[in-house]
Protein backbone atom coordinates (compact mmCIF):
# COMPACT_ATOMS: atom_id res chain seq x y z
CA UNK A 1 0.00 0.00 0.00
CA UNK A 2 1.44 3.38 -1.05
CA UNK A 3 1.33 6.27 1.42
CA UNK A 4 -0.80 9.20 0.37
CA UNK A 5 1.08 12.45 0.04
CA UNK A 6 0.24 15.03 2.68
CA UNK A 7 -1.47 18.32 1.98
CA UNK A 8 0.39 20.85 -0.16
CA UNK A 9 2.72 22.98 1.94
CA UNK A 10 3.59 26.28 0.19
CA UNK A 11 6.53 27.02 2.49
CA UNK A 12 8.06 23.65 1.81
CA UNK A 13 7.37 24.04 -1.90
CA UNK A 14 9.24 27.38 -1.94
CA UNK A 15 12.24 25.73 -0.27
CA UNK A 16 12.19 22.94 -2.86
CA UNK A 17 11.78 25.44 -5.70
CA UNK A 18 14.75 27.51 -4.48
CA UNK A 19 16.92 24.38 -4.35
CA UNK A 20 15.86 23.43 -7.88
CA UNK A 21 16.40 27.01 -9.07
CA UNK A 22 19.93 27.02 -7.63
CA UNK A 23 20.63 23.72 -9.39
CA UNK A 24 19.56 25.23 -12.71
CA UNK A 25 16.47 23.04 -12.93
CA UNK A 26 14.38 26.01 -14.01
CA UNK A 27 11.36 24.18 -15.42
CA UNK A 28 10.83 22.26 -12.19
CA UNK A 29 11.40 25.35 -10.05
CA UNK A 30 8.99 27.35 -12.21
CA UNK A 31 6.31 24.68 -11.79
CA UNK A 32 6.62 24.78 -8.01
CA UNK A 33 6.60 28.60 -7.82
CA UNK A 34 3.51 28.60 -10.05
CA UNK A 35 1.81 25.96 -7.90
CA UNK A 36 2.41 28.09 -4.80
CA UNK A 37 0.91 31.11 -6.58
CA UNK A 38 -2.21 29.07 -7.43
CA UNK A 39 -2.82 28.60 -3.71
CA UNK A 40 -1.35 31.92 -2.48
CA UNK A 41 -1.43 34.48 -5.26
CA UNK A 42 0.27 37.11 -3.07
CA UNK A 43 3.17 34.92 -1.93
CA UNK A 44 6.09 37.33 -1.97
CA UNK A 45 8.81 34.71 -2.39
CA UNK A 46 7.04 32.89 -5.22
CA UNK A 47 6.37 36.15 -7.08
CA UNK A 48 9.88 37.52 -6.59
CA UNK A 49 11.75 34.30 -7.35
CA UNK A 50 9.59 33.36 -10.34
CA UNK A 51 10.24 36.88 -11.58
CA UNK A 52 13.98 36.33 -11.30
CA UNK A 53 13.66 32.95 -13.01
CA UNK A 54 11.88 34.67 -15.90
CA UNK A 55 14.61 37.30 -16.01
CA UNK A 56 17.20 34.51 -16.26
CA UNK A 57 15.24 33.13 -19.20
CA UNK A 58 15.25 36.49 -20.97
CA UNK A 59 11.57 37.17 -20.33
CA UNK A 60 12.00 40.67 -18.94
CA UNK A 61 8.37 41.71 -19.40
CA UNK A 62 7.05 38.79 -17.35
CA UNK A 63 9.84 39.27 -14.81
CA UNK A 64 8.82 42.92 -14.43
CA UNK A 65 5.17 41.96 -13.87
CA UNK A 66 6.03 39.38 -11.21
CA UNK A 67 8.60 41.42 -9.29
CA UNK A 68 6.32 44.46 -9.33
CA UNK A 69 3.56 42.27 -7.87
CA UNK A 70 5.99 41.03 -5.20
CA UNK A 71 6.82 44.63 -4.29
CA UNK A 72 3.13 45.35 -3.77
CA UNK A 73 3.23 42.66 -1.07
CA UNK A 74 6.56 43.79 0.45
CA UNK A 75 7.42 47.26 -0.84
CA UNK A 76 10.43 47.61 1.45
CA UNK A 77 12.40 44.61 0.17
CA UNK A 78 15.89 45.76 -0.89
CA UNK A 79 16.47 42.45 -2.68
CA UNK A 80 13.32 42.76 -4.77
CA UNK A 81 14.04 46.42 -5.53
CA UNK A 82 17.58 45.58 -6.64
CA UNK A 83 16.28 42.76 -8.81
CA UNK A 84 13.56 45.00 -10.25
CA UNK A 85 16.37 47.33 -11.29
CA UNK A 86 18.09 44.49 -13.16
CA UNK A 87 14.87 43.86 -15.07
CA UNK A 88 14.29 47.55 -15.76
CA UNK A 89 17.86 47.82 -17.03
CA UNK A 90 17.23 44.85 -19.35
CA UNK A 91 14.12 46.70 -20.59
CA UNK A 92 16.31 49.75 -21.36
CA UNK A 93 14.62 51.76 -18.59
CA UNK A 94 17.80 52.92 -16.87
CA UNK A 95 16.36 55.97 -15.12
CA UNK A 96 13.70 53.80 -13.47
CA UNK A 97 16.38 51.24 -12.61
CA UNK A 98 18.36 53.94 -10.79
CA UNK A 99 15.25 54.96 -8.85
CA UNK A 100 14.66 51.36 -7.75
CA UNK A 101 18.30 51.04 -6.73
CA UNK A 102 18.18 54.29 -4.78
CA UNK A 103 15.12 52.97 -2.93
CA UNK A 104 16.95 49.69 -2.19
CA UNK A 105 20.00 51.56 -0.92
CA UNK A 106 17.90 53.89 1.23
CA UNK A 107 16.58 50.76 2.97
CA UNK A 108 19.93 48.92 3.09
CA UNK A 109 22.88 51.27 2.42
CA UNK A 110 25.42 48.44 2.28
CA UNK A 111 23.40 46.17 -0.05
CA UNK A 112 26.21 44.86 -2.24
CA UNK A 113 24.06 43.74 -5.18
CA UNK A 114 22.28 47.09 -5.29
CA UNK A 115 25.59 48.97 -5.10
CA UNK A 116 27.05 46.85 -7.89
CA UNK A 117 23.93 47.15 -10.04
CA UNK A 118 23.83 50.91 -9.53
CA UNK A 119 27.45 51.22 -10.60
CA UNK A 120 26.78 49.20 -13.74
CA UNK A 121 23.77 51.33 -14.69
CA UNK A 122 25.70 54.56 -14.07
CA UNK A 123 28.61 53.34 -16.19
CA UNK A 124 26.26 52.43 -19.02
CA UNK A 125 24.78 55.94 -18.75
CA UNK A 126 28.36 57.26 -19.02
CA UNK A 127 28.34 58.72 -15.51
CA UNK A 128 31.64 57.40 -14.10
CA UNK A 129 32.03 60.37 -11.72
CA UNK A 130 28.83 59.28 -9.95
CA UNK A 131 30.26 55.78 -9.58
CA UNK A 132 33.46 57.17 -8.05
CA UNK A 133 31.51 59.35 -5.60
CA UNK A 134 29.36 56.40 -4.54
CA UNK A 135 32.40 54.21 -3.97
CA UNK A 136 33.99 56.90 -1.81
CA UNK A 137 30.77 57.32 0.19
CA UNK A 138 30.41 53.54 0.61
CA UNK A 139 33.99 53.23 1.86
CA UNK A 140 33.14 55.74 4.60
CA UNK A 141 30.28 53.51 5.87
Amino acid sequence: MTAKPGPFNPGQAIQQAVALHQQGRLDEASSLYTRVLKTQRDNFDALHLLGMLNHQRGKAGEAYRLITAALKVQPRSPDALSNLALVLHALKRSAEALTALDRALALAPGHLDALNNRGNVLLELQRPADVTRRIARTNRL
